[in-house]
């Protein structure tokens, strides 16, 4: 399997593109979280979309807990992207996770972005002396569990809890499809990895 269908990459490029624009999803979802963005860039810039592997079943058979227990392993597969699109002075445009993959990434190679714009992310999600990351240990314990337990359950109630729309529900119900197309066990996996990492010491370099 070549890294375009590993990716499950896909390029949108208009005649003399002003630069390129890629996006980074964040967990849980997909390249379809921007659908309703990236039209309005299309006509002036090329456009990437990329999965991380294990999201949206992308390259399931080349995940392994043991070589994805950090972020920096996917900063190492967004360099490989680039290299391989010969891709250099990006705006990539970062949700969730993505943002701390892409703060990594560009911390490895600094000619790959010109810019990061950072969408929710954050460097820390567990709560420190001093520092609010928002989650105590048992708090994601009790998550992990409850993921275990039922995973498309909890999907089905966590996907309305945390896109807080109740007025659209309709974004509940993208983000709970979403989550569930996550094989559970990568899910579980990757969830910890997320929010047991602490980046706050890459973030002056």
């Amino acid at each position: 399997m070549d890294i375009i269908q590993k990716h499950k990459i896909k390029i949108i490029e208009p005649e003399n593109p002003k630069g390129t624009i890629m996006f980074g999803n964040g967990f849980g979802t997909d390249q379809t979280y921007w659908n309703n963005i990236t039209p309005k860039f299309e006509k002036d810039y090329k456009i990437v979309h990329y999965e991380n592997i294990g999201a949206n079943n992308a390259g399931t058979e080349f995940y392994s807990p043991n070589k994805y227990d950090n972020l920096n392993t996917y900063s190492r597969d967004l360099i490989n992207i680039c290299k391989h699109l010969d891709l250099k002075d990006i705006i990539f445009v970062t949700h969730s996770v993505s943002g701390m993959i892409g703060l990594l990434a560009s911390n490895m190679d600094e000619s790959l972005f010109s810019k990061i714009i950072f969408i929710g992310a954050s460097p820390r999600y567990l709560n420190d002396d001093g520092y609010t990351g928002g989650f105590n240990s048992p708090d994601l314990e009790n998550l992990f569990e409850t993921m275990r337990a039922n995973y498309f359950a909890w999907a089905s109630g966590f996907g309305p809890i945390a896109m807080n729309t109740p007025g659209k529900p309709e974004l509940s119900d993208y983000f709970v499809k979403t989550l569930s197309a996550i094989r559970p066990d990568i899910a579980i996996s990757v969830a910890k990895t997320i929010f047991y990492s602490d980046h706050r010491e890459d973030l002056p370099k």
